[in-house]
């Protein structure tokens, strides 16, 4: 089913790009949608990468992100569509967790720790939302993922609240130092 949301959110984005104006083509790899797994690991380790870094990660940080700008939105219709991707976007958060739920004592204490430090480098690639420095592309606009102050406040507080302690749980301990390098 996430798959479907996922296609329906973009579907919902791009219509909302059209009525804003339109954009640019975008062409891409459709065989490099799917998160690459690391080669030669067990199928249950291939899984539980895919429902850490898409789930409890990445989802995890699109939740405040869509609040943040849902709130500053000042159109109807942009307010409109981030609430509609928000009614997904929980679910989806909480999917890594529920995969967790099942296969954690499956896991390896090697693979936890993999599992912990990809956490730290998808952090990483999403840290420039909240950090203060310029991430080189440009400035961010405010109200994009909620890139306020408030916002990225939002944002490094789900870095432990929905991701670092609920992983810890787990026993996907994510390195300290590493992470607080990020916040």
């Amino acid at each position: 089913d996430i798959v479907v949301d996922e296609l329906f959110h973009v579907e919902l984005s791009s219509r909302l790009t059209m009525e804003l104006g339109g954009a640019m083509p975008l062409e891409f790899d459709l065989a490099k949608i799917a998160p690459i797994t690391t080669p030669g690991v067990r199928p249950l380790m291939r899984a539980a990468e895919i429902a850490v870094v898409t789930s409890c990660v990445s989802e995890s940080l699109s939740v405040p992100a869509m609040a943040r700008s849902k709130l500053l939105a000042g159109e109807p219709l942009v307010r409109a569509v981030l609430e509609r991707l928000l009614i997904d976007e929980g679910p989806h958060a909480r999917l890594g967790f529920w995969f967790l739920d099942w296969a954690s004592d499956e896991l390896t204490e090697e693979e936890r720790a993999q599992l912990a430090r990809m956490c730290v480098e998808t952090i990483g690639v999403y840290a420039p939302l909240w950090q203060e420095d310029d991430c080189g592309a440009g400035p961010m606009p405010t109200g994009l993922g909620g890139h306020d102050a408030v916002g990225r406040a939002a944002l490094r507080k789900a870095v432990e609240v929905s991701i670092a302690t609920p992983l810890a749980r787990y026993g996907i301990a994510m390195d300290r130092a590493a992470l607080s390098a990020y916040l």
